[in-house]
């Protein structure tokens, strides 16, 4: 098994992981909101099951 891991600062190279890190900033992690963990997990939860069944498509 060979590592390769991506190059600091050279956000094009995972742009996957950058979308993913953004999204769950903008959606959850916002320090104007205030939400419980349950519904955090649970908007978590949900927006990882919908991507599984786009990768499962491909």
């Amino acid at each position: 098994m060979i590592l390769d891991f991506n190059q600091p600062g050279r956000p094009t190279d995972n742009a996957d992981v950058e979308s993913f890190n953004g999204g769950l900033r903008a959606e959850c992690l916002s320090m104007n909101w205030r939400l419980p963990r349950e519904v955090v997990r649970g908007k978590i939860d949900a927006w990882g099951n919908t991507i599984r069944v786009v990768l499962t498509l491909r």
